[in-house]
């Protein structure tokens, strides 16, 4: 593919901006980014199902044809049919959401170097934008001690430039200017601290004095605990911080990760008339901690507030009708890992202390009502080694209809299996088995949780609801299944992580 410089053509950018969730369709001449849910000619958004990218410039490197024959094709055509290319000068427009990020402005660098070239920068360059922007924009990325970090250079750009247009642009220079000062190009040239030029001195400063306002806002926090999952284990407690308004630190999701123990993290958003309307919860996502379950539940809550308000939202729901009836609800996090929960576009209805408190409740401890020796609803059996996310995601969405759940997310599972257990599942009605992948792939040993708890339930004829996530089969050799081989004539759910609401759903009518 010939790019502009060998076509001896010049090129005008121009740009567009628009709303996270904005639908999109293809037309000639533009690209859109990270817009469209959709990764097509013209189109370029990781947020899709089964998507092996992590961030959109990533899909543009593995799929540079969508931007150079979509923006080039044409004029390729022209010129290998041995026509002239009448027209010198041609305008391409980049269109991104609002506040473009690290990610949108390193799309950007790579669609413009496309149509200058007719290519992919240079391999060594293109893999460590990638596998740098990739970090970022999962919220990976280490601030340390030194604040001089290209990402946090284009972040204070974004607080300190008026126009977007000129952030992308400048953007753009400030990655030229580390790939031409430097011979090496790996991922941590556009990670690590380095010098900035006088061209970047101001947010260089701003930086700094950003800092000194973080240890400011710091003093005006709420601080509480609240369990969480981890992907390796059961939940854990972990301190939340909750900014009492909105921070006047811009980098406050940096200076937090790196400089404290905070687990999950609230920041307020004002309207014109001063009210919080909007708020942002986030983990770390190295810290392997997940927020699954609490969109929905934010959502639910939203959605019963304007009934009762007569603030209903409207238009095609934005994802599955399980999940909302509109095309403006809370984010859940699907397109990050689970790890951001945002409030819809328009603003929310729920106060600041309503959405504290269904936060600080989303993965609660077991209810006292629980050691009353009352009858429950449900008992969650997982392998800690893969199930405990959606465990407690499911007993996130029973709860919130109305339902009992028992779930040791304690460090009850050691030694013999242990009495209270057993009462457990004779008390609950329903027995909720989470069958992770190999979950049942191993002989029976003399402590294995998992089989004596289903053991259990099966001597106990309980409703037993199997929900098989993505990866898990019955195993082959039905002698590994032994006294449990009954399972299988069980009706379960299959469970899609993109799709969990529905799943979550036939859970709930499965019971009894």
């Amino acid at each position: 593919m010939l790019g502009a410089k060998d076509l001896n053509i010049s090129i005008e950018w121009r740009f567009r901006f628009y709303g996270h969730g904005a639908r999109v369709h293809s037309e000639p001449g533009v690209i859109y980014v990270d817009l469209g849910n959709r990764l097509e000619p013209g189109i370029i958004d990781h947020h899709i199902k089964e998507s092996p990218f992590r961030s959109s410039a990533s899909a543009i490197a593995g799929n540079s044809q969508y931007v150079s024959r979509h923006l080039l094709g044409g004029l390729n055509d022209t010129y290998y049919r041995g026509q002239t290319i009448n027209r010198k000068n041609m305008i391409f427009t980049f269109a991104c959401h609002r506040f473009p990020d690290w990610d949108s402005m390193v799309s950007f660098y790579l669609c413009r170097y496309i149509c200058e070239n007719g290519y992919l920068p240079p391999q060594e360059i293109t893999d460590a934008l990638s596998r740098a922007t990739d970090i970022i924009d999962q919220g990976e990325a280490r601030v340390e001690n030194n604040v001089n970090r290209p990402f946090l250079i284009y972040l204070m750009m974004m607080n300190t430039i008026t126009s977007w247009e000129e952030c992308l642009q400048k953007g753009a220079g400030l990655i030229d200017y580390l790939i031409t000062s430097n011979s090496h190009h790996s991922p941590a040239l556009f990670l690590d601290p380095f010098e900035p030029p006088e061209m970047f001195a101001e947010q260089a400063d701003a930086l700094k004095s950003d800092y000194e306002l973080f240890q400011a806002d710091l003093q005006d926090s709420d601080q509480f605990f609240i369990s969480v999952p981890t992907t390796d284990g059961a939940a854990v407690k972990t301190r939340a911080l909750a900014f009492k308004r909105p921070p006047r630190c811009r980098l406050h999701k940096y200076w937090i990760r790196e400089h404290s123990d905070v687990g999950v993290l609230l920041v307020p958003f004002e309207n014109k008339a001063g009210k919080i309307n909007r708020v942002i919860i986030s983990v770390d996502p190295d810290s392997r901690y997940s927020l699954l379950g609490l969109g929905y539940l934010l959502e639910k809550a939203e959605s019963e507030k304007r009934k009762a308000l007569n603030l209903l939202r409207r238009g095609v729901p934005r994802y599955e009708a399980e999940y909302c009836d509109n095309d403006d609800p809370w984010y859940d996090g699907r397109g990050h890992n689970y790890t951001i929960v945002d409030s819809p576009r328009n603003g929310t209805v729920l106060s600041y202390a309503e959405i504290i408190k269904v936060v600080s409740s989303l993965y609660s401890q077991q209810d006292q009502a629980l050691s009353l020796g009352e009858q429950v609803d449900g008992f969650i059996s997982y392998r800690r080694q893969g199930g405990t996310d959606l465990a407690l995601a499911i007993k996130v969405f029973l709860e919130s209809n109305g339902k009992t759940l028992f779930l040791d997310v304690e460090s009850l599972k050691t030694g013999k299996f242990p009495p209270q257990l057993t009462s457990m599942i004779e008390r609950s009605k329903n027995f909720i088995l989470i069958l992770s992948p190999d979950a049942l792939n191993r002989r029976r040993q003399e402590e294995d949780w998992l089989y004596s708890e289903i053991s259990q339930a099966l001597a106990k004829k309980k409703n037993i609801i199997p929900v098989m996530m993505e990866g898990f089969d019955y195993p082959r050799d039905p002698q590994l299944l032994g006294e449990i081989s009954d399972l299988i004539n069980f009706h379960g759910v299959r469970f899609v992580k993109e799709h969990y609401a529905a799943c979550f759903r036939q859970i709930l009518e499965n019971m009894v």
